[in-house]
């Protein structure tokens, strides 16, 4: 027996297509259908949305999820389960693993790991250079018809400019965008925090922030020579911002995204955050987080992405040049959003779902990020105001590196559905 669901009363938004209404949405077989489907219905599934958000299953282009090769941190199954409860339905894992996904067979082993374990869409990225080493490309041509959805040495920023114009050249060939974390090495000085007055209090390195913004206005230079789509992964300065805004304004096709943790702290946090606060790019200067909710109200910011990266309690444990870099994003990306940039005034809601579904869609070309007829039903059902309290201790995430612990926010997923079946279903007090 076929059963359709019906999420009635919500206030349903969709930036795919510029609707915000309080109104009902219909699924059966796995896609967004007309009401009239319901009449027709040999059973139906009601979910009461009266005071809530429904809005397209939020897309994440930027997670690690460390399968294979570093499975005590994540992996595809408790990733992706992490994802659900954060609303998200659809994710892109970057290919920085043990071993790196940089052949055919890594990318098809890759994917019969996600068709086993993953409960929300996954896709796959492939490696720029051979082992991620910077130095000889992958098989370009021959991953870009492999499934997909683009190309990166994500943890790593290849620093030759002639063997990354040979990738853009093969990039605006295939049709396939290169995503880049932009780290200029010359002047990165062995730092693991920004330069400032707290990196030089906690007496560790710090980078300048030329470190990302060279490499930005770099791979601009390489989109106009060669039209290839560039992608700017987790931008973190003011002057990274600039560049992208004059990269658009000459009409190339650059993007770029901002993580939530770049949001909502600076580098004067780092001090009180310690380890939970480390990441790359580092936490940039008030001033720079200004202009990174600037270049979200402008438009200028395609995504928000969150740059999940998991770690181990005991590869935290350590002093702060020795510990890892990266933290978790996906179950406090959305209620950390709309408290810093829709309370705040920043963006409203219609704009932040629209950075965080059909936007960064978009950036890759995905098929997401809509509730319309048709369209694979994935989407997301939140109540804005309700007020968490961030527990890193009850994550469903194997790790529990996250600067937001403890912070009081506003926003709870209360369930999401993926290609027409609920993958979360859950009220909670915490997260």
């Amino acid at each position: 027996m076929s059963t359709t669901t019906l999420i009635a009363g919500g206030r349903v938004i969709d930036p795919a297509t510029g609707s915000d209404s309080v109104r009902d949405l219909a699924v059966a077989d796995g896609v967004f259908v007309d009401l009239s489907a319901v009449a027709d219905a040999e059973s139906v599934d009601r979910v009461d949305a009266a005071g809530l958000v429904v809005c397209p299953g939020l897309v994440d282009i930027h997670v690690h999820f460390r399968e294979p090769g570093g499975e005590h941190k994540e992996d595809i199954a408790s990733g992706t389960a992490v994802a659900a409860a954060g609303g998200f339905t659809t994710v892109v894992v970057m290919p920085n693993t043990i071993p790196p996904i940089d052949s055919l067979d890594a990318v098809r082993d890759q994917q019969q790991r996600i068709d086993r374990e993953a409960v929300v869409h996954t896709l796959v990225t492939a490696c720029l250079t051979r082992d991620r080493a910077g130095r000889e490309l992958a098989n370009l041509r021959a991953l870009a018809g492999s499934g997909i959805v683009a190309f990166t040495d994500d943890g790593n920023c290849v620093q030759d400019f002639d063997r990354m114009l040979e990738a853009a050249v093969i990039a605006a060939d295939t049709g396939i965008p290169i995503v880049d974390h932009c780290e200029d090495e010359a002047v990165m000085a062995g730092g693991v925090m920004r330069r400032s007055a707290a990196a030089d209090a906690m007496r560790v390195p710090g980078m300048p922030p030329e470190t990302e913004s060279n490499m930005v206005a770099r791979n601009i230079e390489l989109s106009r020579r060669t039209g290839a789509r560039l992608h700017m992964q987790h931008v973190s300065t003011a002057a990274s911002v600039e560049h992208v805004r004059c990269a658009k304004a000459e009409g190339l096709p650059v993007t770029c995204e901002v993580t939530p943790h770049h949001l909502a702290f600076t580098v004067d946090h780092v001090p009180t955050l310690g380890v939970g606060a480390k990441m790359n790019p580092p936490l940039g200067t008030e001033d720079d987080r200004q202009a990174l909710l600037a270049g979200l109200a402008a438009g200028t910011i395609d995504a928000i992405g969150t740059d999940h990266a998991p770690h181990a309690a005991w590869e935290k444990a350590g002093d702060f040049v020795s510990a890892p870099f990266g933290v978790l994003g996906l179950e406090t990306a959305l209620p950390a959003c709309l408290s810093v940039l829709c309370d705040a005034g920043i963006i409203d809601l219609p704009q932040l779902v629209l950075l965080m579904t059909y936007g960064p869609a978009r950036v890759l070309g995905l098929d997401a990020g809509t509730l319309a007829q048709g369209a694979v039903a994935d989407l997301a059902v939140f109540d804005p105001s309700q007020e968490v309290t961030i527990d890193v201790t009850a994550s469903r995430s194997k790790s529990r590196n996250s600067p937001f612990h403890g912070c009081r926010l506003r926003g709870v997923v209360s369930r999401t559905m993926c290609a027409g079946a609920w993958v979360y279903q859950g009220e909670c007090n915490d997260l």
